[in-house]
């Protein structure tokens, strides 16, 4: 069964029609994007190397909401299917949106320490998880070998972390 996802308009309220997953995006339509940062006590961030069939790149927790399913229930759904990782809302915080002429990108922030032997990877999403720090997390940016559509995504990360002072230094 084809993937469906619902359609908002320009204030992001559902508009009661849904796409299928790879279909074009009507005009002055909007899909929903969600990606969480999750930070452990070390100041490390879980990364994810993704499979061959999704580029073999590394990024981070990313997903669409499923049909009826809103911002925060998508990144909860996507957190247990992509790692085996249950968490709830109280777990996160959504700490930005941002509009292009077609997609609302909602970014979540959780803070916890996960041991990453209990996860459960989605073969044909994820091959591999690790935490980095900032530090190696740039060098794999500066070696092309994180993915492009979440480069934008990791310095919204990096600034929310500045603003808030969370754990005060970053390089």
């Amino acid at each position: 069964m084809q993937e469906k996802r619902d359609l908002y308009d320009i204030d992001k309220k559902p508009i009661g029609k849904t796409i299928n997953k790879g279909e074009k995006i009507p005009n002055n339509n909007y899909i929903l994007v969600v990606t969480m940062f999750i930070e452990n006590e070390e100041n490390k961030v879980l990364i994810q190397k993704r499979s061959r069939e999704k580029g073999g790149k590394y990024g981070f927790l990313s997903g669409h909401p499923k049909e009826g399913e809103s911002s925060i229930c998508g990144i909860i759904t996507e957190a247990y299917e992509e790692l085996g990782l249950r968490i709830s809302e109280e777990d996160i915080l959504l700490i930005h949106t941002e509009k292009t002429s077609n997609k609302f990108f909602d970014f979540y922030y959780m803070k916890k320490n996960i041991y990453l032997p209990m996860l459960k990877l989605q073969n044909e999403e994820v091959e591999n998880v690790c935490w980095l720090s900032i530090e190696e997390i740039n060098k794999l940016i500066k070696e092309e070998k994180f993915f492009e559509k979440h480069i934008d995504a990791y310095e919204i990360f990096r600034n929310y972390r500045l603003q808030n002072s969370v754990n005060n230094v970053l390089d």
